[in-house]
């Protein structure tokens, strides 16, 4: 499939359902506190309490004296900067007031030491753990939502927007099934692709190795590779004058490769000049074996082959490889696309390029991978519309 038809993932449901004067998090609450944010301008907005059994962190560990019935309005907010352990933080007070009484409420939100995930102590709560949410913008999503419909097509069942409840600790969509008018419930604000995914669409991919694209000077600029069988998994064997390379591809492992030098004389695998290009076309450096994570920007030294002799490596894209805490360490991340293609079986391909230098001569090997997305259970999926189905 050309890589010029590949599909835009869709957005989320309705854009209009996410329209904003100012930015709420999903549960129509204050986003995450940013130090020096202008929080004057949510002065004179109005804001209830989530319902008692709503689970908050704040509910948890404060007590509220307060009408969870009633709307208030924010009369004052005021912020402190101070010296934390390691950085600034800021406390932040919110003065309400019932909207149609004389009832009174203050709450306060330290944000102490958020940059690491701790709390000085159990009553510090962060600002969007605030068990407040904004009234106009809950209504305005809800008039906006409500009545629309999910859909996906791939998908034969779709989902209509019944409400925007609040539900198990956050703001949910109520959705009625269309398969069997079901009612199901969603966290609000989640992406099309994920509800259609995690309930009809699972599935995933596998890369079949459809040509090698070699030195634009040779006899035969493309390839077809075939397919053999070791150990049970099967790879991909391709041979020309120069090399003979048996590779195979795994979504966490990258692409594994035997390379034996069946050319007349030494040559170098320059792996420093290795190129990787996703689905997306999105181009990375590959590292190989023996070279460290925390390294895999660097220099990496050419390997020379001599004469009849082979190597086994893997390769796999530096930008996939990430260091989310010292606690976890490293990871990989899947090199496959997430969700499905939206009108086929075959989502794009990947490609990647390897360079052999023979003298002083670098030929550049371009190694191209189809990938081809496998449903769990294809009950749900609207086949018609797999265009390119094979």
């Amino acid at each position: 499939m050309n890589m010029k038809k590949l599909i835009c993932l869709l957005s989320v449901l309705m854009t209009i359902c996410h329209m904003s004067a100012f930015n709420v998090n999903n549960n129509f609450g204050f986003p995450e506190y940013k130090l020096g944010e202008d929080y004057s301008k949510y002065v004179n907005q109005r804001v209830k309490f989530y319902p008692k059994k709503f689970d908050s962190y704040y509910y948890k560990h404060l007590n509220l004296n307060v009408d969870y019935e009633a709307v208030y309005v924010i009369t004052n907010i005021q912020t402190k900067i101070k010296e934390g352990f390691s950085e600034k933080y800021m406390d932040i007070s919110i003065e309400l007031q019932k909207e149609n009484g004389k009832g009174k409420v203050k709450v306060s939100a330290p944000n102490k030491y958020l940059w690491k995930g701790l709390m000085s102590s159990k009553s510090d709560v962060p600002l969007h753990m605030l068990p407040l949410y904004f009234v106009d913008e809950y209504e305005n999503a809800r008039s906006q939502c409500v009545g629309s419909t999910f859909s996906h097509k791939l998908c034969k069942i779709s989902y209509k927007v019944k409400d925007i409840l609040f539900k198990d600790g956050e703001a949910k969509y109520q959705l009625e099934r269309s398969s069997d008018n079901s009612i199901v419930y969603l966290h609000y604000g989640v992406d099309n692709q994920e509800l259609f995914y995690e309930n009809h669409l699972k599935g995933f991919y596998t890369a079949k190795l459809v040509k090698v694209e070699k030195p634009s000077d040779s006899s035969d600029r493309y390839s077809i590779p075939t397919v053999v069988q070791e150990d049970g998994v099967e790879k991909y064997s391709f041979n020309d004058s120069i090399v003979s390379v048996i590779m195979s591809f795994s979504d966490l492992i990258g692409f594994t490769f035997n390379l034996k030098n069946v050319s007349a004389t030494s040559i170098k695998v320059v792996w420093n000049e290795t190129v990787y290009v996703d689905a997306f076309g999105n181009t990375s450096k590959l590292m190989h074996n023996g070279i460290k994570y925390a390294e895999r920007e660097g220099d990496q030294p050419s390997t020379t082959v001599l004469r009849n002799a082979q190597i086994t490596d893997n390769l796999f894209p530096t930008d996939k490889v990430y260091l989310p805490s010292i606690r976890e360490g490293w990871k990989k991340e899947k090199l496959s696309p997430k969700y499905p293609p939206l009108d086929s079986d075959i989502f794009g391909e990947m490609r990647v390029m390897i360079p052999i230098q023979i003298k002083d001569v670098v030929n550049e090997y371009t190694f191209v991978f189809e990938l081809q997305y496998h449903f769990n259970d294809m009950t749900d999926v609207n086949i018609d519309m797999l265009s390119d189905s094979k």
